[in-house]
């Protein structure tokens, strides 16, 4: 914190600048690990296998896979 309250204005807004894309970044990398395992129990579900053994697989809610089930 010290060393952010030295940066002049443009190093500081070189320093948001880079957290945003930072945390864009990771948003949009979160968002696609959660749809692929949204898409393998989606996958599991088709193949017949129970919600306990998904919920094993994905980590995913016995409610969440519930629902995907009735989607």
């Amino acid at each position: 914190m010290a060393e952010i309250a030295r940066f002049s204005r443009d190093e500081y807004m070189n320093y948001e600048d880079s957290l945003k894309y930072y945390r864009d970044l990771k948003n949009s990398l979160d968002t696609a690990q959660a749809d692929k395992v949204v898409e393998i129990a989606q996958n599991a579900i088709g193949l017949g296998f129970d919600n306990e053994t998904i919920s094993k697989l994905t980590g995913l809610s016995i409610e969440r896979i519930d629902w995907l089930r009735n989607e």
